[in-house]
């Protein structure tokens, strides 16, 4: 893949509309950063160019770096291939991290990276910082959330959950479906987003009718879906081995653009 201009992702599209937005990274070209060896495709983004709120698919080529820089309102970073390092380690593919306000840091990559990125989406001073190595079988719960109503072999990730008295509920998550296996996601009022990793889910049924009616199957590695609030249940059915990165109840304490 090579470096192209292309439109914002805040652009009019077809998979864009009041109740949900969703695109499909694998097709949209990569775009220059501040950093002549980092490129990115904006799934989102929201307010000035180089310092609003953006979630973001982010390559880093082969012994490529930033500039050490702060995080106003916290960062988000799923290592998707590759190695990504910073001052505090470095951070194989399948690593979550979750960066508060406040941290700062020089990140880089010796071997080059693709990372799935939000800045600015985990507001609020002495948060916890996380690090998970999403490879490590003690992170997975072999029986998922009862509230998925999980069918077939589904294992969960749990990556964040609020601590009591905490003013954000939001929760954030790895599931893994084998080939076959469905699974539930209840009704999110306060938002719903998924990134899809390796492999392919579909819809099954009318479980979400503004999604089927749209035309949006299958979901496939790379698609980002962002539903302001889901009103029914979204099922879906792993086509293949897939896993995906699922955030809800988030969008009450990050306003979503408009």
């Amino acid at each position: 893949m090579s470096s192209s201009s292309s439109s914002p992702p805040s652009s009019p599209s077809p998979l864009s509309t009041s109740e949900f937005i969703r695109r499909r990274s694998a097709s949209m070209a990569w775009e220059a950063s501040p950093s002549a060896t980092v490129e990115r495709k904006r799934l989102e983004l929201d307010g000035p160019k180089e310092a609003g709120r953006v979630t973001s698919v982010v390559r880093y080529l082969a012994n490529s770096d930033f500039n050490e820089h702060p995080h106003p309102d916290g960062e988000e970073i799923l290592v998707v291939d590759g190695v990504f390092s910073d001052d505090s380690g470095d951070f194989p593919r399948g690593t979550y991290i979750l960066n508060p306000e406040g941290y700062s840091h020089a990140p880089r990559s010796k071997d080059g990276c693709v990372l799935f990125v939000k800045l600015r989406q985990y507001p609020g001073l002495n948060r916890r910082q996380i690090r998970i190595n999403s490879y490590d079988p003690e992170t997975w719960q072999s029986a998922p959330d009862p509230s998925l109503s999980a069918q077939g072999n589904v294992r969960q990730c749990p990556l964040y959950r609020p601590l009591p008295g905490d003013t954000s509920q939001e929760t954030m998550d790895l599931l893994e479906l084998e080939e076959g296996a469905s699974l539930t996601i209840p009704v999110q009022p306060a938002g719903l987003e998924l990134f899809v990793l390796p492999g392919a889910a579909t819809t099954t049924g009318s479980s979400n009718p503004v999604l089927t009616a749209s035309g949006l199957d299958p979901f496939l590695e790379g698609d980002w879906l962002k539903m302001l609030e889901t009103k029914t249940p979204l099922s879906l059915r792993a086509m293949t081995r897939v896993k995906l990165y699922v955030k809800a109840n988030h969008l009450g304490s990050v306003a979503p653009s408009g």
